[in-house]
């Protein structure tokens, strides 16, 4: 790796701390240029304003992770069994972004991105509908396709109940830990398993019953 490149790598891995803690509002170029210990004028020149360095986390951290789901899901085939076809799908959704918690700085961003999903002003921004929205339509349009009578309102719930328990839980689920007397699973493995299972049942009774199908089909 080139000093330019160490450099780039410094000012972005102290951006996505930064935001990651105090979110876009709460950090300055002046706080990131101080944590990398570069001149503010570095990170403009690399990145240049504090909006488009923190697209730039988004787009960096995250295109792999939609690919490989996108990918995924491609490979998907007919399946007649609906609880089994709906796991697979939560399954290759899920997997990605718990997986990204390994790599350098991966668990920051599962925390940044928590963050923009809450932020009240995240749709000023557009992060959300730009980086993540896309692919939620494919993986909505599955679920429709698989359970044609469902409300497009119940399959957009589902959608973001996974998301909601995939960004609490990909975190560690530490009140989970705690109200379980620290007994609690705590490895990734298991966390994802637990995800996965927990999301494709409640989808499959909620949208089974959706329009009145019978959800012991």
């Amino acid at each position: 790796m080139t000093k330019e490149n160490r450099r780039r790598d410094r000012i972005f891995l102290a951006a996505e701390s930064l935001f990651a803690l105090h979110g876009f509002n709460g950090v300055s170029i002046r706080d990131i240029s101080k944590k990398a210990e570069v001149n503010s004028a570095l990170v403009q020149y690399y990145f240049g304003s504090k909006e488009a360095l923190y697209r730039a986390i988004f787009e960096q951290r995250y295109r792999s992770v939609t690919d490989e789901r996108l990918a995924a899901i491609g490979l998907l085939g007919p399946e007649r069994n609906k609880k089994k076809w709906l796991h697979a799908l939560v399954r290759v959704w899920v997997l990605p972004s718990l997986l990204l918690t390994r790599k350098r700085g991966g668990a920051r961003f599962i925390q940044l991105l928590a963050r923009e999903y809450y932020d009240p002003e995240s749709e000023q921004r557009g992060i959300i509908k730009e980086y993540f929205d896309p692919s939620a339509q494919v993986f909505t349009s599955k679920l429709g396709q698989m359970f044609p009578q469902a409300s497009t309102a119940d399959i957009a719930y589902a959608y973001q109940s996974m998301i909601t328990l995939l960004l609490t839980l990909g975190l560690g689920g530490r009140q989970a830990n705690r109200l379980a007397g620290g007994e609690a699973p705590k490895s990734l493995e298991q966390r994802a398993a637990f995800i996965v299972d927990f999301t494709a049942a409640g989808m499959y009774v909620l949208l089974s019953a959706s329009g009145g199908e019978n959800a012991s089909s």
